[in-house]
């Protein structure tokens, strides 16, 4: 009886452990398109963010000024992609080192 006490616990354990690590992996499931607030109000690239949310089920977090300031959302969002849409004129030397350190 000792025994089948600790292979239930065991088994308990295991099917904890894999439940947690299946929440987990949901939460890793995620598509965030981060894009500036002049980019998103234009009307030919609102149409690639609304495209891009409607394919991938996505959320958009529009940051204003410096794309580090997105940061905190990405972090309570947590995805496991995500997609930054910015202008040419935007996507400069700077701004893909800042999105590299994110």
């Amino acid at each position: 009886m000792h025994r089948n006490i600790h292979f239930i616990f065991v088994c308990s354990l295991c099917f904890t452990m894999a439940l947690q690590g299946a929440q987990a992996a949901d939460a890793l499931t995620g598509y965030s398109i981060v894009v500036s607030k002049p980019t998103h109000v234009d009307p030919g690239w609102k149409q690639v963010v609304d495209a891009l949310v409607k394919k991938h089920d996505a959320k958009v977090i529009i940051f204003e000024g410096d794309v580090t300031t997105a940061l905190p959302q990405l972090k309570e969002q947590f995805p496991r992609f995500t997609c930054f849409v910015a202008q040419p004129a935007e996507a400069g030397k700077v701004f893909v080192g800042k999105v590299h350190r994110l």
